[in-house]
């Protein structure tokens, strides 16, 4: 019994130093392996904290744009992620270089290295500052000058101020050359800075669309006196004077006129119902009495291959588009109007354009003219609409001499040539963002912005509207807004 028991208590020995002999055999092989684990553990651990510092170097970077600061002594050097512990740093740097307050309007690449434990990540940031131009009530990239005249809002310029004896800034002034502005005209402060911004008055403006394709067919409109059209398509092999002539056009159908050559219409003409169009590879002139009304909200659209000019007639319609390869005149009378609220109003010029006297209401109302623009005396565009937006694109020389647009406005000229706002034009909520320089003679209006130089002469009152910025879809910025956007946020 007794070397029975001495038998099994060694078996058991055994058999604990075989598994003891496995375990130390398996724990040798395995060794490398969890030695390996450790080290990948710790090099994954450094690799995301190195990202960590390389994010968190870029978004001081990005505060500081913010905020506007203008120490970056500290750029492209090692910065303690954690103080007292350089083991964890980022380094950052940034193009174009900065050294004083961030540029409005300025492109910065951010790049920004994190090192932890001599690993290292790298992130790149692309941010816009944003621009504080339009949070002025006036700005110029060339010089100001005001001879008597009254700005209400802030005014900043690139190059000198110059106020003269009665000129009145109602905000803060800004300038960047030559001696500052007579406090006691300034009710805000003065400063002086190197840069208020920049304006890419490009970046603003719209092309005239392309006509649409129509083609000749259908009925000849000579065999058709007078009386009813009915839905489809008309047409002239040479030109066409519509004299004492009425159309009517049954509601809901539309009809197009297609003219070889020119189409007048003289002696109370007129063409009323659905949906007309007229092309005209010529001109197109529409004289005294003579009307083109839509039924009800239909459209109405002249398409001239040359000139186009409206003496004293009138054009209704929810949707009107009048569009000539060459000069369009509307002269003293002529009446463009939607035919219910909310309607629109589209007038391209190939040419130079000129208002006489006329008048155009709508909700909406786009002008782009290639050439000159000029809105002279009793001219009005949306008088009583306040909630109108008008906008105005032109490529040549720019006046506005007497008229009076309402609403919400914007005018941006592309043109070299000075921009005229002159005696007894009422501008008051419309922006003008101009090329070149800009004279305001004894009109109302509201901000100027230029890439020349500013003059606003006695009797002259320019006021500042923040709502119209934003109702025009401008860049602005305030305090609750970020004066920046970040365009890319790249890992490497």
């Amino acid at each position: 019994m007794k070397k029975k028991m001495l038998n099994q208590r060694g078996s058991a020995i055994m058999i604990s130093l075989l598994v003891l002999m496995v375990l130390g055999i398996l724990l040798t092989a395995a060794s490398p392996m969890i030695i390996n684990e450790l080290k990948f553990e710790t090099i994954n651990a450094n690799t995301v904290g190195a990202q960590f510092a390389a994010e968190a170097g870029a978004k001081v970077a990005i505060e500081a744009l913010y905020a506007g600061n203008s120490d970056w002594t500290w750029l492209a050097k090692n910065q303690n992620l954690v103080t007292n512990n350089s083991t964890k740093t980022y380094n950052v740097t940034i193009s174009p270089t900065i050294s004083g307050a961030p540029v409005p309007g300025t492109a910065y690449t951010i790049t920004s290295v994190g090192t932890v434990n001599n690993v290292s990540k790298q992130v790149v940031v692309k941010a816009t500052t944003g621009s504080t131009i339009f949070t002025n009530s006036s700005f110029a990239a060339g010089s100001i000058t005001m001879n008597g005249g009254t700005i209400n809002g802030n005014v900043a310029t690139n190059g000198s101020l110059t106020m003269n004896s009665g000129s009145s800034v109602a905000g803060n002034a800004t300038y960047s050359t030559g001696s500052p502005p007579p406090s006691s005209a300034v009710s805000g402060t003065v400063k002086q800075t190197s840069n208020s911004g920049s304006l890419n008055v490009s970046s603003f403006m719209q092309t005239i669309p392309a006509v649409p394709t129509f083609t000749k067919s259908g009925t000849d409109i000579n065999t058709k006196p007078s009386g009813a059209l009915a839905g489809g398509s008309y047409y002239s092999n040479s030109s066409v004077d519509l004299n004492r002539i009425n159309y009517t056009i049954a509601s809901g159908n539309s009809v197009l006129i297609y003219v070889v050559g020119n189409l007048q219409m003289d002696r109370s003409s007129s063409i009323v119902g659905g949906n007309i169009t007229i092309y005209a590879t010529g001109n197109i002139v529409m004289n005294s009495g003579t009307s083109v009304q839509a039924g009800n909200n239909g459209s109405v659209s002249l398409y001239a291959g040359g000139t186009m000019q409206l003496n004293s007639a009138s054009i209704t319609g929810q949707t009107i588009i009048l569009q000539s390869g060459s000069d369009m005149t509307l002269n003293s009378g002529t009446s463009i109007q939607q035919a219910t609220s909310g309607g629109s109003v589209s007038i391209y010029s190939g040419g130079n354009f000129q208002m006489n006297g006329a008048s155009i209401a709508a909700d909406a109302v786009t002008m782009i003219s290639n050439g000159t623009y000029t809105l002279n005396s009793s001219t009005t565009i949306n008088p009583t609409l306040p909630n109108s937006i008008t906008k105005i694109y032109t490529n040549g020389a720019t006046q506005v001499n007497g008229a009076n647009i309402g609403g919400t406005g914007l005018i941006v000229s592309a043109s070299p040539n000075t921009v005229y706002l002159n005696s007894n034009t009422t501008t008051s909520t419309t922006v003008l963002i101009a090329q070149g320089n800009v004279q305001v003679n004894g009109a109302f209006t509201g901000g100027i912005y230029s890439n020349g130089a500013i003059t606003v002469n006695s009797g002259s009152t320019v006021t500042y509207d923040p709502t119209a910025a934003g109702k025009l879809g401008l860049n602005t910025s305030s305090s609750t807004s970020t004066p920046f956007s970040i365009n890319s946020w790249g890992k490497q």
